[in-house]
């Protein structure tokens, strides 16, 4: 858990890759620095854990894409959901992730790209 002495968060999640999700009053979660520093904006609706550089995060109609560690979108929020490797992790593993395409339904492995591999 993370706490800001300003009371400014809601939430907060531990670090990943040196970086860690808060809430803010509003309910959107942005991300500080080890130093507290917000580096992130309060934007999204719910945000993963960054893996290989890049954190899933879903907006207010759970719509899902990939972010930096900027907050700059690397792969649009456009997919219909975001698939786990594993029971607890989500997001990217070997340069590829899982989603699921919001127009039919498909299954597609994406690279960091964001272009569709499989």
């Amino acid at each position: 858990m993370v706490i800001s002495s300003s009371g400014e968060w809601k939430h907060g999640r531990p670090f990943s890759e040196g970086l860690a999700w808060v809430q803010d009053g509003n309910r959107k979660y942005g991300c500080i620095d080890r130093a507290g520093k917000l580096v992130v904006p309060f934007k999204w609706r719910w945000a993963y854990d960054f893996r290989e550089g890049l954190a899933g995060v879903h907006d207010e109609y759970r719509h899902y894409g990939f972010i930096d560690k900027t907050g700059k979108v690397v792969i649009p929020v456009k997919w219909k959901e975001m698939l786990n490797w594993t029971e607890i992790d989500y997001g990217f593993s070997g340069g590829v992730a899982w989603v699921v395409d919001a127009n039919n339904d498909r299954y597609h492995i994406i690279s960091n790209k964001g272009h569709i591999v499989k």
